[in-house]
């Protein structure tokens, strides 16, 4: 059972969340007991899916949760509501995680189409957890 756990919560900016993906396959290439999970708005997680799919690592250790409004534009305009929403959906990630669930056993399946194949499980499991 991995022993540590990295939650972390990316800028709604694909200039940031770009370098934290390779980053992220090096840290799980070099540490075989380390498990990420990634906050990201929800309207950049099908971009996140397609560079993780670039890269050879353990999917089974990797979780992407969206937040968030997915049809909301990705813009300068936007950025303020983009953070509203990522923060307000951290808020509702972060307590689970405090508390010592266990996340590699609370991931469903996939909601969205796997862009690539990729090794270990073939799909980055997505979990989708209410955000009350």
């Amino acid at each position: 059972m991995p022993s540590r756990h990295i939650l972390a919560l990316l800028p709604p900016a694909w200039g940031h969340t770009l370098p934290y993906i390779h980053l992220t396959t090096r840290m799980l290439a070099l540490d075989p007991e380390l498990v990420v999970t990634i906050v990201q708005h929800d309207n950049f997680v099908p971009q996140m899916l397609r560079e993780f799919g670039l890269c050879s690592f353990d999917t089974s250790r990797l979780k992407i949760q969206g937040v968030g409004d997915k049809d909301l534009q990705s813009s300068p305009a936007n950025l303020e509501e983009s953070l509203k929403q990522l923060t307000s959906g951290w808020l509702g990630v972060v307590p689970g995680r405090v508390a010592g669930r266990d996340p590699t056993r609370e991931t469903q399946p996939a909601t969205r189409p796997d862009p690539v194949p990729q090794t270990g499980s073939g799909k980055i499991p997505q979990p989708d957890l209410p955000l009350s």
